[in-house]
């Protein structure tokens, strides 16, 4: 079939934003700002974090829509349990040491509720729930204190993306408290990634992200092909 008939063509998805054209110049003002930022500081970690989603099922990366819309997307979702978002990608990375913490796994459920704490015991990842399995304020903060409480006495400097849930102001004054209220010298200084750069000066989407999603995916089409002799049509795969 003709792709572009009917004044449609087959495009990928594009829900993110759009990098700029002038990208090479903020990138490297960006890179000399987080700089000088450790310089002036004087930090004794350097933590770089980078969030992704994982779908528990793998959609088209293509769909059918008019030329003259820019950005294309879907309105329906494969599954209601569709997916999961995964702090950091990497997981954190300190930049210094090259080691690399548990991730931070955020379900869809109850912030606070029953299994948030039947799971604060589980020590291979630190796993939270929340109304959409999206990163709230409230998740960044839980995520600043766990790397406190690991960094005891040392100033940590920490490079993010500058998604509403990490810059918001919740997050600004919960990052000053806890500052504030340290009795051993411990602080957290915060560096967001300039919006729309993320792909492009972010380290643990750069190294990451991409290789990571490309293993679950081939994982995930095994498994298909091993439910395929018993797998029904019109079936919901678990």
């Amino acid at each position: 079939m003709d792709r572009a008939i009917a004044g449609y063509a087959s495009r990928k998805l594009t829900i993110s934003q759009k990098i700029p054209t002038n990208w090479p110049e903020l990138a490297e003002r960006g890179a000399r700002r987080v700089k000088t930022t450790f310089k002036e500081e004087n930090v004794d970690v350097v933590l770089a974090a980078d969030e992704m989603f994982i779908r528990f099922h793998e959609g088209g990366s293509q769909v059918l829509a008019p030329k003259v819309v820019r950005r294309v997307g879907l309105a329906a979702t494969i599954d209601g349990k569709d997916g999961c978002t995964v702090l950091p990608t990497l997981p954190t990375m300190d930049m210094l040491s090259s080691h690399l913490f548990p991730p931070m796994i955020i379900f869809k459920g109850t912030f606070g509720g029953t299994l948030m704490k039947k799971w604060s015991k589980y020590f291979k990842s630190f796993v939270l729930f929340t109304k959409n399995h999206w990163m709230t304020s409230e998740t960044t903060a839980l995520y600043l204190r766990w790397f406190m409480m690991i960094y005891s006495g040392k100033k940590i400097n920490l490079i993010i993306d500058y998604a509403p849930a990490h810059n918001s102001e919740e997050v600004r004054t919960w990052t000053k408290t806890l500052n504030e209220a340290s009795t051993d010298g411990t602080s957290i200084v915060i560096e967001w990634i300039d919006p729309s750069l993320t792909s492009v000066y972010q380290p643990g989407d750069i190294t990451v992200n991409k290789p990571l999603k490309s293993k679950i995916r081939a994982h995930y089409y095994s498994y298909l092909t091993d439910c395929a002799s018993s797998f029904k049509p019109g079936a919901r795969l678990k």
